[in-house]
């Protein structure tokens, strides 16, 4: 395993299981790739995130159907539209919970 994968493990547990399958990328019904989104939401560079197109998912789902490794993809989605003052925090929760 390389020294950033650890790293990202050791401080992201949910980034360091990502696989790169590019599973997500692949049927993200906008065009998205939802590996590198969700890197940087978790990074908390949100403003990267905005300029790759975060703003453009619809959050249809599909991206999570497709993760082999069970990443709550829509939930730092909507924690970062959240923390960007996008949607209604209430919606986090939701997503989470679900």
């Amino acid at each position: 395993m390389s020294h950033l994968k650890r790293v990202l493990r050791f401080f992201t547990p949910e980034v360091g299981i990502c696989l790169n399958c590019l599973g997500c990328t692949k049927v993200c019904s906008q065009g998205l790739a939802p590996n590198i989104l969700v890197h940087l939401c978790q990074a908390e560079q949100y403003e990267r995130s905005m300029e790759l197109g975060l703003l453009r998912c619809n959050e249809c789902g599909n991206c999570e159907k497709q993760c082999p490794a069970h990443i709550s993809i829509l939930a730092e989605f909507t924690r970062a539209k959240a923390r960007l003052g996008l949607c209604d925090s209430s919606s986090v929760v939701e997503q989470i919970s679900t």
